[in-house]
């Protein structure tokens, strides 16, 4: 696979797993500083830009026929939700009913792509 495929690869995992975990949303939406901070909004459009980006390739480009269509499912599925809920970064869009609707399908994803959501969490710290 070109480096540039592993560098999207990469980005798509990572992007998915920001929105899959309720650790790096508590330290970095709840508990965000000035310094170090994440957007609610802003994490789901890097997971749905980076997903969309990744479904429109061939099979080719690094994913599996299987993992493509997963890609796309996830695509229809969170971009079919109204997130205006997401707009205030506080504890109450954790618990949101659209924002649950988006955390699952980015873990259903993750677990298609055989990426480990509990490693990721471990390697940022996120405890």
């Amino acid at each position: 696979m070109p480096a540039d495929e592993d560098k999207r690869k990469a980005r798509l995992l990572t992007d998915l797993a920001a929105l899959a975990s309720e650790r790096f949303q508590e330290k970095y939406v709840v508990g965000g500083t000035v310094e170090t901070y994440a957007l609610p909004d802003e994490i789901l459009e890097s997971a749905l830009s980076s997903a969309r980006a990744a479904g429109e390739r061939s099979a080719a480009s690094g994913f599996s026929s299987a993992e493509i269509i997963a890609i796309r499912t996830f695509v229809a599925a969170v971009s079919g939700v109204d997130f205006d809920d997401t707009a205030a970064p506080n504890r109450e869009f954790l618990q949101s009913e659209n924002w649950n609707v988006a955390r699952s399908a980015a873990r259903r994803l993750l677990d298609q792509l055989g990426f480990s959501l509990q490693g990721w969490e471990m390697r940022e710290g996120l405890k």
